[in-house]
Protein backbone atom coordinates (compact mmCIF):
# COMPACT_ATOMS: atom_id res chain seq x y z
CA UNK A 1 0.00 0.00 0.00
CA UNK A 2 1.32 3.43 -0.96
CA UNK A 3 -0.20 6.55 0.54
CA UNK A 4 -0.29 10.27 -0.14
CA UNK A 5 -2.60 12.85 1.36
CA UNK A 6 -5.34 12.30 -1.23
CA UNK A 7 -5.23 8.80 -2.74
CA UNK A 8 -4.21 5.50 -1.15
CA UNK A 9 -2.81 3.04 -3.69
CA UNK A 10 -2.78 -0.76 -3.56
CA UNK A 11 -0.51 -2.39 -6.16
CA UNK A 12 -0.96 -6.01 -7.24
CA UNK A 13 1.45 -7.41 -9.89
CA UNK A 14 -0.10 -9.71 -12.51
CA UNK A 15 1.83 -11.25 -15.35
CA UNK A 16 5.37 -10.28 -16.33
CA UNK A 17 5.10 -6.50 -16.64
CA UNK A 18 1.49 -5.78 -15.66
CA UNK A 19 0.08 -4.31 -12.47
CA UNK A 20 -3.39 -3.77 -11.03
CA UNK A 21 -3.31 -0.32 -9.39
CA UNK A 22 -6.30 0.25 -7.13
CA UNK A 23 -6.79 3.68 -5.58
CA UNK A 24 -8.96 4.72 -2.68
CA UNK A 25 -9.91 8.33 -2.04
CA UNK A 26 -8.58 9.36 1.35
CA UNK A 27 -10.58 12.57 1.92
CA UNK A 28 -14.34 12.31 1.46
CA UNK A 29 -15.49 13.94 -0.66
CA UNK A 30 -12.63 14.55 -3.10
CA UNK A 31 -12.46 18.18 -4.21
CA UNK A 32 -11.59 19.18 -7.76
CA UNK A 33 -9.07 21.67 -6.40
CA UNK A 34 -7.08 18.73 -5.00
CA UNK A 35 -6.33 17.20 -8.42
CA UNK A 36 -3.05 19.07 -8.81
CA UNK A 37 -1.85 17.70 -5.47
CA UNK A 38 -2.33 14.01 -6.32
CA UNK A 39 0.88 11.99 -6.39
CA UNK A 40 0.90 8.90 -8.61
CA UNK A 41 3.42 6.32 -7.28
CA UNK A 42 6.53 5.62 -9.34
CA UNK A 43 5.55 1.93 -9.60
CA UNK A 44 2.32 2.99 -11.32
CA UNK A 45 3.95 5.56 -13.57
CA UNK A 46 6.61 3.09 -14.71
CA UNK A 47 4.33 0.10 -15.37
CA UNK A 48 4.36 -0.91 -19.05
CA UNK A 49 0.95 -2.53 -18.64
CA UNK A 50 -1.51 -1.12 -16.12
CA UNK A 51 -5.03 -1.96 -14.97
CA UNK A 52 -6.45 1.10 -13.20
CA UNK A 53 -9.14 0.44 -10.61
CA UNK A 54 -10.92 2.36 -7.89
CA UNK A 55 -14.14 4.19 -7.13
CA UNK A 56 -14.02 7.83 -8.14
CA UNK A 57 -15.66 10.49 -10.32
CA UNK A 58 -15.20 10.59 -14.09
CA UNK A 59 -13.02 13.68 -13.87
CA UNK A 60 -10.59 11.85 -11.57
CA UNK A 61 -10.24 9.05 -14.12
CA UNK A 62 -9.75 11.59 -16.93
CA UNK A 63 -7.01 13.26 -14.88
CA UNK A 64 -5.22 10.00 -14.03
CA UNK A 65 -5.47 8.79 -17.63
CA UNK A 66 -3.93 11.99 -18.99
CA UNK A 67 -1.10 11.83 -16.45
CA UNK A 68 -0.31 8.21 -17.27
CA UNK A 69 -0.38 8.61 -21.05
CA UNK A 70 1.67 11.82 -21.08
CA UNK A 71 4.29 9.98 -19.02
CA UNK A 72 4.28 6.92 -21.31
CA UNK A 73 2.23 7.24 -24.54
CA UNK A 74 2.98 3.62 -25.53
CA UNK A 75 1.89 1.95 -22.32
CA UNK A 76 -1.02 -0.50 -22.24
CA UNK A 77 -3.71 1.07 -20.08
CA UNK A 78 -6.96 -0.65 -19.13
CA UNK A 79 -9.82 0.53 -16.90
CA UNK A 80 -11.37 -1.96 -14.48
CA UNK A 81 -14.98 -2.78 -15.43
CA UNK A 82 -16.81 -4.34 -12.43
CA UNK A 83 -19.78 -5.32 -14.61
CA UNK A 84 -17.70 -7.98 -16.36
CA UNK A 85 -15.48 -9.02 -13.47
CA UNK A 86 -15.68 -12.12 -11.31
CA UNK A 87 -14.77 -12.79 -7.71
CA UNK A 88 -11.52 -14.46 -8.74
CA UNK A 89 -10.47 -12.05 -11.50
CA UNK A 90 -10.39 -8.41 -12.56
CA UNK A 91 -11.66 -7.62 -16.06
CA UNK A 92 -10.60 -4.29 -17.58
CA UNK A 93 -11.28 -2.50 -20.86
CA UNK A 94 -8.17 -1.51 -22.82
CA UNK A 95 -8.17 2.23 -23.63
CA UNK A 96 -4.59 2.59 -24.87
CA UNK A 97 -2.16 0.18 -26.50
CA UNK A 98 0.74 0.28 -28.97
CA UNK A 99 -0.60 -2.97 -30.47
CA UNK A 100 -3.00 -2.48 -33.36
CA UNK A 101 -6.64 -3.40 -32.69
CA UNK A 102 -6.17 -3.99 -28.94
CA UNK A 103 -8.10 -0.88 -27.88
CA UNK A 104 -11.59 -1.97 -26.85
CA UNK A 105 -10.38 -5.44 -25.94
CA UNK A 106 -9.96 -6.82 -22.43
CA UNK A 107 -7.24 -7.57 -19.93
CA UNK A 108 -8.23 -10.21 -17.39
CA UNK A 109 -6.03 -10.28 -14.31
CA UNK A 110 -6.19 -13.28 -12.00
CA UNK A 111 -6.21 -11.96 -8.45
CA UNK A 112 -5.24 -15.33 -6.96
CA UNK A 113 -3.16 -16.75 -9.84
CA UNK A 114 -1.13 -13.60 -10.53
CA UNK A 115 -1.58 -14.13 -14.27
CA UNK A 116 -2.98 -11.78 -16.90
CA UNK A 117 -4.47 -12.59 -20.28
CA UNK A 118 -5.78 -10.63 -23.25
CA UNK A 119 -9.16 -11.23 -24.86
CA UNK A 120 -10.64 -9.40 -27.83
CA UNK A 121 -14.22 -10.13 -26.75
CA UNK A 122 -16.17 -11.66 -23.88
CA UNK A 123 -18.50 -13.62 -26.13
CA UNK A 124 -22.22 -13.15 -25.54
CA UNK A 125 -21.67 -11.49 -22.16
CA UNK A 126 -21.88 -8.01 -23.67
CA UNK A 127 -24.80 -6.81 -25.83
CA UNK A 128 -24.24 -5.14 -29.17
CA UNK A 129 -23.37 -1.47 -28.98
CA UNK A 130 -25.70 1.44 -29.65
CA UNK A 131 -25.27 4.42 -31.96
CA UNK A 132 -22.79 7.04 -30.74
CA UNK A 133 -23.47 10.67 -31.61
CA UNK A 134 -21.77 13.90 -30.59
CA UNK A 135 -23.53 17.11 -29.67
CA UNK A 136 -21.10 19.96 -30.28
CA UNK A 137 -21.24 23.47 -28.87
CA UNK A 138 -18.67 26.19 -29.47
CA UNK A 139 -17.72 28.43 -26.58
CA UNK A 140 -15.30 31.34 -26.74
CA UNK A 141 -12.29 29.40 -25.46
CA UNK A 142 -13.32 25.75 -25.66
CA UNK A 143 -15.45 23.18 -27.46
CA UNK A 144 -18.16 21.39 -25.52
CA UNK A 145 -18.51 17.80 -26.76
CA UNK A 146 -21.33 15.74 -25.35
CA UNK A 147 -21.41 12.06 -26.12
CA UNK A 148 -24.93 10.78 -26.79
CA UNK A 149 -25.78 7.08 -26.84
CA UNK A 150 -28.82 6.22 -28.94
CA UNK A 151 -30.71 3.14 -30.09
CA UNK A 152 -32.51 2.74 -33.39
CA UNK A 153 -35.39 1.21 -31.41
CA UNK A 154 -36.75 3.93 -29.06
CA UNK A 155 -37.82 1.26 -26.56
CA UNK A 156 -34.38 -0.35 -26.37
CA UNK A 157 -31.64 0.44 -23.86
CA UNK A 158 -28.70 2.47 -25.11
CA UNK A 159 -25.61 0.43 -24.33
CA UNK A 160 -22.01 1.17 -25.31
CA UNK A 161 -19.93 -1.87 -26.20
CA UNK A 162 -16.19 -1.63 -25.30
CA UNK A 163 -15.39 -2.80 -28.82
CA UNK A 164 -16.66 0.55 -30.08
CA UNK A 165 -13.65 2.30 -28.54
CA UNK A 166 -11.47 1.19 -31.46
CA UNK A 167 -13.47 3.34 -33.90
CA UNK A 168 -14.38 6.14 -31.49
CA UNK A 169 -13.20 9.54 -32.70
CA UNK A 170 -13.79 13.10 -31.61
CA UNK A 171 -15.74 15.57 -33.78
CA UNK A 172 -13.74 17.14 -36.60
CA UNK A 173 -13.96 20.61 -35.06
CA UNK A 174 -11.97 19.47 -32.02
CA UNK A 175 -8.21 19.85 -32.16
CA UNK A 176 -6.34 23.00 -31.36
CA UNK A 177 -3.41 23.93 -29.16
CA UNK A 178 -5.18 27.24 -28.52
CA UNK A 179 -8.56 25.92 -27.36
CA UNK A 180 -9.79 23.63 -24.65
CA UNK A 181 -12.28 20.78 -24.79
CA UNK A 182 -14.99 19.72 -22.35
CA UNK A 183 -16.55 16.26 -22.28
CA UNK A 184 -20.09 15.67 -21.08
CA UNK A 185 -22.82 13.05 -21.33
CA UNK A 186 -23.63 9.66 -19.82
CA UNK A 187 -20.98 7.11 -20.75
CA UNK A 188 -18.82 4.48 -18.99
CA UNK A 189 -15.62 5.42 -17.17
CA UNK A 190 -13.49 3.68 -19.80
CA UNK A 191 -15.15 5.78 -22.50
CA UNK A 192 -14.14 8.97 -20.70
CA UNK A 193 -10.60 7.62 -20.32
CA UNK A 194 -10.44 6.97 -24.06
CA UNK A 195 -11.82 10.45 -24.83
CA UNK A 196 -9.06 11.96 -22.67
CA UNK A 197 -6.46 10.05 -24.73
CA UNK A 198 -8.01 11.17 -28.03
CA UNK A 199 -7.89 14.79 -26.83
CA UNK A 200 -4.19 14.37 -26.02
CA UNK A 201 -3.61 13.09 -29.54
CA UNK A 202 -5.38 16.15 -30.95
CA UNK A 203 -3.19 18.35 -28.74
CA UNK A 204 -5.96 20.41 -27.18
CA UNK A 205 -4.71 23.22 -24.95
CA UNK A 206 -6.64 21.80 -22.01
CA UNK A 207 -9.26 19.19 -21.12
CA UNK A 208 -12.19 19.20 -18.74
CA UNK A 209 -15.21 17.14 -17.72
CA UNK A 210 -18.64 18.41 -16.81
CA UNK A 211 -19.58 17.67 -13.20
CA UNK A 212 -23.33 17.54 -12.66
CA UNK A 213 -23.15 17.93 -8.89
CA UNK A 214 -21.44 21.31 -9.07
CA UNK A 215 -22.63 22.35 -12.51
CA UNK A 216 -19.06 23.19 -13.53
CA UNK A 217 -16.33 22.09 -15.89
CA UNK A 218 -13.39 20.55 -14.01
CA UNK A 219 -10.04 20.90 -15.76
CA UNK A 220 -8.23 17.53 -15.85
CA UNK A 221 -5.21 18.35 -18.06
CA UNK A 222 -3.66 21.59 -19.30
CA UNK A 223 -0.65 22.88 -21.20
CA UNK A 224 -1.55 26.53 -20.54
CA UNK A 225 -0.43 28.49 -17.50
CA UNK A 226 -3.70 30.42 -17.37
CA UNK A 227 -5.76 27.22 -17.02
CA UNK A 228 -4.61 24.85 -14.30
CA UNK A 229 -5.60 21.33 -13.36
CA UNK A 230 -8.45 21.34 -10.84
CA UNK A 231 -9.80 24.71 -12.01
CA UNK A 232 -13.61 24.93 -12.04
CA UNK A 233 -15.21 26.75 -14.98
CA UNK A 234 -18.88 27.76 -15.11
CA UNK A 235 -20.99 26.18 -17.84
CA UNK A 236 -24.18 28.09 -17.22
CA UNK A 237 -26.56 27.53 -20.11
CA UNK A 238 -27.23 24.42 -22.16
CA UNK A 239 -28.26 25.11 -25.75
CA UNK A 240 -31.27 23.51 -27.45
CA UNK A 241 -30.74 20.01 -28.76
CA UNK A 242 -28.65 18.54 -25.97
CA UNK A 243 -29.78 14.99 -25.25
CA UNK A 244 -28.52 15.19 -21.67
CA UNK A 245 -28.40 18.66 -20.23
CA UNK A 246 -25.03 19.91 -19.05
CA UNK A 247 -26.18 23.06 -17.33
CA UNK A 248 -29.42 24.59 -16.04
CA UNK A 249 -31.85 23.62 -18.76
CA UNK A 250 -33.86 26.80 -18.99
CA UNK A 251 -32.70 29.47 -21.41
CA UNK A 252 -35.40 31.80 -20.06
CA UNK A 253 -37.15 31.68 -16.68
CA UNK A 254 -40.40 30.60 -18.30
CA UNK A 255 -38.95 27.50 -19.96
CA UNK A 256 -39.38 25.26 -16.93
CA UNK A 257 -39.29 25.16 -13.16
CA UNK A 258 -35.76 25.91 -11.95
CA UNK A 259 -35.93 22.92 -9.61
CA UNK A 260 -37.02 20.18 -12.05
CA UNK A 261 -38.60 16.98 -10.77
CA UNK A 262 -36.90 15.06 -7.97
CA UNK A 263 -38.69 11.74 -7.52
CA UNK A 264 -37.86 9.56 -4.53
CA UNK A 265 -38.43 5.81 -4.81
CA UNK A 266 -39.50 4.88 -1.27
CA UNK A 267 -40.87 1.86 0.56
CA UNK A 268 -40.02 -1.01 2.91
CA UNK A 269 -36.86 -3.06 2.46
CA UNK A 270 -36.75 -5.85 -0.13
CA UNK A 271 -39.74 -4.54 -2.05
CA UNK A 272 -37.87 -4.02 -5.33
CA UNK A 273 -37.00 -0.30 -5.15
CA UNK A 274 -33.47 -0.66 -6.51
CA UNK A 275 -34.61 -2.98 -9.31
CA UNK A 276 -37.34 -0.49 -10.25
CA UNK A 277 -35.07 2.57 -10.12
CA UNK A 278 -32.38 0.77 -12.15
CA UNK A 279 -35.00 -0.14 -14.77
CA UNK A 280 -36.29 3.43 -14.89
CA UNK A 281 -32.74 4.67 -15.41
CA UNK A 282 -32.28 2.27 -18.33
CA UNK A 283 -35.62 3.31 -19.84
CA UNK A 284 -34.78 7.01 -19.69
CA UNK A 285 -31.07 6.67 -20.51
CA UNK A 286 -30.33 9.29 -23.14
CA UNK A 287 -33.47 11.27 -22.35
CA UNK A 288 -33.11 14.96 -21.67
CA UNK A 289 -31.90 15.62 -18.14
CA UNK A 290 -32.76 12.18 -16.66
CA UNK A 291 -30.50 11.01 -13.81
CA UNK A 292 -30.52 8.43 -11.02
CA UNK A 293 -28.77 8.73 -7.68
CA UNK A 294 -28.85 6.31 -4.78
CA UNK A 295 -29.26 7.58 -1.22
CA UNK A 296 -27.16 4.89 0.36
CA UNK A 297 -23.53 5.39 1.45
CA UNK A 298 -22.29 1.93 0.40
CA UNK A 299 -23.81 2.23 -3.08
CA UNK A 300 -24.52 -1.50 -3.10
CA UNK A 301 -27.32 -1.23 -5.61
CA UNK A 302 -24.93 0.26 -8.15
CA UNK A 303 -22.58 -2.68 -8.43
CA UNK A 304 -25.35 -5.24 -7.92
CA UNK A 305 -27.17 -4.12 -11.04
CA UNK A 306 -24.24 -3.04 -13.18
CA UNK A 307 -22.37 -6.30 -12.64
CA UNK A 308 -22.89 -9.13 -15.11
CA UNK A 309 -22.06 -11.56 -12.28
CA UNK A 310 -24.72 -11.44 -9.58
CA UNK A 311 -22.92 -13.93 -7.28
CA UNK A 312 -19.84 -11.69 -7.33
CA UNK A 313 -21.97 -8.63 -6.60
CA UNK A 314 -23.62 -10.47 -3.72
CA UNK A 315 -20.18 -11.10 -2.21
CA UNK A 316 -19.38 -7.38 -2.42
CA UNK A 317 -22.71 -6.52 -0.85
CA UNK A 318 -21.94 -8.77 2.11
CA UNK A 319 -18.64 -6.96 2.64
CA UNK A 320 -19.86 -3.36 2.59
CA UNK A 321 -23.59 -3.42 3.38
CA UNK A 322 -24.12 -1.97 6.83
CA UNK A 323 -26.12 0.71 8.70
CA UNK A 324 -25.17 4.35 8.19
CA UNK A 325 -23.73 4.57 11.69
CA UNK A 326 -24.78 6.20 14.95
CA UNK A 327 -27.41 8.93 15.08
CA UNK A 328 -24.94 11.78 14.59
CA UNK A 329 -23.26 10.06 11.62
CA UNK A 330 -26.60 9.21 10.03
CA UNK A 331 -27.87 12.77 10.30
CA UNK A 332 -24.59 14.13 8.99
CA UNK A 333 -24.77 11.86 5.94
CA UNK A 334 -28.44 12.67 5.29
CA UNK A 335 -27.70 16.41 5.52
CA UNK A 336 -24.84 16.12 3.04
CA UNK A 337 -26.86 13.97 0.66
CA UNK A 338 -29.81 16.35 0.76
CA UNK A 339 -27.42 19.18 -0.12
CA UNK A 340 -26.13 17.16 -3.09
CA UNK A 341 -29.67 16.62 -4.36
CA UNK A 342 -30.32 20.35 -4.05
CA UNK A 343 -27.20 21.04 -6.09
CA UNK A 344 -28.29 18.64 -8.82
CA UNK A 345 -31.85 19.98 -9.04
CA UNK A 346 -31.20 22.92 -11.40
CA UNK A 347 -29.33 20.66 -13.84
CA UNK A 348 -31.86 17.82 -13.98
CA UNK A 349 -35.27 17.56 -15.60
CA UNK A 350 -35.78 14.19 -13.90
CA UNK A 351 -33.74 13.19 -10.87
CA UNK A 352 -34.71 9.83 -9.38
CA UNK A 353 -33.54 9.04 -5.85
CA UNK A 354 -33.37 5.40 -4.75
CA UNK A 355 -33.76 5.44 -0.95
CA UNK A 356 -33.33 3.05 1.96
CA UNK A 357 -36.04 0.81 3.35
CA UNK A 358 -36.84 2.54 6.64
CA UNK A 359 -39.22 5.42 7.32
CA UNK A 360 -36.57 7.21 9.35
CA UNK A 361 -35.75 10.83 10.26
CA UNK A 362 -32.85 10.61 7.78
CA UNK A 363 -35.23 9.67 4.97
CA UNK A 364 -37.43 12.64 5.91
CA UNK A 365 -34.41 14.95 5.51
CA UNK A 366 -33.89 13.59 1.99
CA UNK A 367 -37.61 13.75 1.12
CA UNK A 368 -37.71 17.43 2.09
CA UNK A 369 -35.60 18.27 -0.99
CA UNK A 370 -37.66 16.03 -3.31
CA UNK A 371 -40.76 17.07 -5.22
CA UNK A 372 -42.49 13.70 -5.71
CA UNK A 373 -42.38 10.13 -4.46
CA UNK A 374 -43.25 6.67 -5.72
CA UNK A 375 -44.14 4.27 -2.91
CA UNK A 376 -43.32 0.62 -3.61
CA UNK A 377 -44.10 -2.24 -1.23
CA UNK A 378 -44.64 -5.96 -1.45
CA UNK A 379 -48.12 -7.10 -2.43
CA UNK A 380 -49.28 -8.31 0.97
CA UNK A 381 -51.20 -6.93 3.92
CA UNK A 382 -48.27 -7.37 6.33
CA UNK A 383 -46.64 -4.16 5.09
CA UNK A 384 -49.72 -1.93 5.42
CA UNK A 385 -48.41 -0.35 8.63
CA UNK A 386 -45.05 0.36 6.95
CA UNK A 387 -46.82 1.86 3.94
CA UNK A 388 -48.70 4.25 6.20
CA UNK A 389 -45.42 5.34 7.82
CA UNK A 390 -43.97 6.25 4.40
CA UNK A 391 -47.15 8.06 3.37
CA UNK A 392 -47.00 10.08 6.58
CA UNK A 393 -43.36 11.03 5.91
CA UNK A 394 -44.32 12.28 2.44
CA UNK A 395 -47.15 14.33 3.92
CA UNK A 396 -44.87 15.88 6.55
CA UNK A 397 -42.22 16.62 3.89
CA UNK A 398 -44.75 18.22 1.52
CA UNK A 399 -43.92 15.67 -1.17
CA UNK A 400 -46.52 14.81 -3.82
CA UNK A 401 -47.30 11.09 -4.01
CA UNK A 402 -46.94 10.31 -7.69
CA UNK A 403 -47.37 6.53 -7.51
CA UNK A 404 -48.54 3.97 -4.94
CA UNK A 405 -47.42 0.55 -6.15
CA UNK A 406 -47.34 -3.05 -4.95
CA UNK A 407 -44.59 -5.38 -6.16
CA UNK A 408 -45.07 -9.01 -7.06
CA UNK A 409 -42.52 -11.49 -8.40
CA UNK A 410 -45.11 -13.06 -10.70
CA UNK A 411 -48.21 -12.00 -12.59
CA UNK A 412 -48.64 -8.93 -14.75
CA UNK A 413 -47.90 -5.23 -14.35
CA UNK A 414 -51.12 -3.22 -14.15
CA UNK A 415 -51.18 0.55 -13.61
CA UNK A 416 -54.34 2.55 -12.94
CA UNK A 417 -54.29 6.32 -13.46
CA UNK A 418 -56.25 8.76 -11.33
CA UNK A 419 -55.75 12.45 -12.07
CA UNK A 420 -52.06 13.28 -11.63
CA UNK A 421 -51.06 9.99 -9.97
CA UNK A 422 -51.21 6.24 -10.52
CA UNK A 423 -51.40 3.04 -8.52
CA UNK A 424 -51.36 -0.67 -9.20
CA UNK A 425 -49.09 -3.69 -9.31
CA UNK A 426 -45.58 -3.99 -10.74
CA UNK A 427 -44.48 -7.54 -11.50
CA UNK A 428 -41.12 -9.31 -11.91
CA UNK A 429 -39.06 -6.85 -9.86
CA UNK A 430 -36.13 -9.18 -9.30
CA UNK A 431 -32.59 -8.46 -10.49
CA UNK A 432 -32.35 -11.81 -12.31
CA UNK A 433 -35.79 -11.62 -13.95
CA UNK A 434 -35.48 -10.48 -17.56
CA UNK A 435 -39.03 -9.09 -17.47
CA UNK A 436 -38.11 -6.57 -14.77
CA UNK A 437 -36.97 -4.09 -17.41
CA UNK A 438 -40.33 -4.19 -19.17
CA UNK A 439 -42.16 -3.54 -15.89
CA UNK A 440 -39.89 -0.62 -15.00
CA UNK A 441 -40.29 0.80 -18.49
CA UNK A 442 -44.07 0.97 -18.02
CA UNK A 443 -43.58 2.88 -14.77
CA UNK A 444 -41.10 5.25 -16.48
CA UNK A 445 -43.61 5.98 -19.24
CA UNK A 446 -46.29 6.60 -16.62
CA UNK A 447 -44.06 9.11 -14.83
CA UNK A 448 -43.22 10.97 -18.03
CA UNK A 449 -46.86 11.04 -19.15
CA UNK A 450 -47.89 12.76 -15.93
Amino acid sequence: MTVDDILNWDLHPVGKDCCIATFQIAPDPLLATQLGQIVIPDQVLSAECLILSGRGPLWLYAFLTAQLIVKSPERVLAIHEPRYSREESTTAVIVNSPVENQVGGFLIGGVSTGAVEYSQTLGDLIPEGCLIDWVELEREEYSLCQIALREMDPDAKAFMNPGQLASLSLPEMVGSDERGICFAGIAPTWAYARMAILALQKQNAWQSCFYLLGGKLIVTHSTRSSVHVGMEIDEEVAADGLSVRVGPAATTPSDRSPAGFVIAIIGPASSGKSVLSHGIQDSLRGSSGAWLTRANPDGSAMYEFESQSYPYAAVLRGIVKRPWGDEATSQKYATEYAARIQAMKPRSDWLFVDTGGQASPELKMILEVCTHAILLSRDNDEQESDRNDFRQLCKESNVTMLGDLRSNLTGETNLIFSGSSFEGTVAHLHREDKKSGESAQRVAKAVVSL
